[in-house]
């Protein structure tokens, strides 16, 4: 629990900056710049629980870093592009992807807790995003 918010913690930090630096800086360097901290955080524990990893999960990690450099720049690139009340609410669109993924992968199930919250959050999000268009339109 504690790790998930933290996690949750982490993503509304790394997204709020990734907002302000689109104001000022290029895609590349947004991306860069969230490399370049990210990996001297994850070394000491990565360090901690080592495993020499074997050549069928080093495809893995190229496919996950891959996948993490396009999530960043397209993320850095709408940022840029779009106004934050627009990008933000399907940001959101992490959750279903989440349990979607743990379910196929993992077998993970959830509970209906679960989707109460997701549904809670959903019309959270179309209820503001529909208020900030009106307002965005008058």
């Amino acid at each position: 629990m504690i790790a998930a918010l933290g996690a949750a913690a982490s993503f509304g930090i790394s997204d709020t900056l990734c907002r302000k630096l689109a104001q000022t800086d290029d895609t590349n360097y947004i991306v860069f710049y969230g490399f370049a901290i990210h990996v001297p955080l994850a070394i000491p524990l990565a360090l901690m629980n080592w495993v020499t990893p074997s050549l069928v999960d080093w495809s893995w990690f190229i496919a996950m870093g891959l996948s993490s450099f396009a999530a960043q720049y397209s993320l850095s690139k709408a940022f840029i592009l779009a106004e934050a009340s627009l990008v933000s609410p399907v940001l959101f669109l992490r959750l279903l992807m989440v349990a979607l993924i743990g379910y196929i992968f993992f077998g993970q199930t959830t509970d209906i807790w679960t989707w109460i919250g997701a549904l809670i959050i959903f019309s959270a999000i179309y209820y503001v995003t529909k208020r900030e268009t009106s307002v965005a339109c008058k």
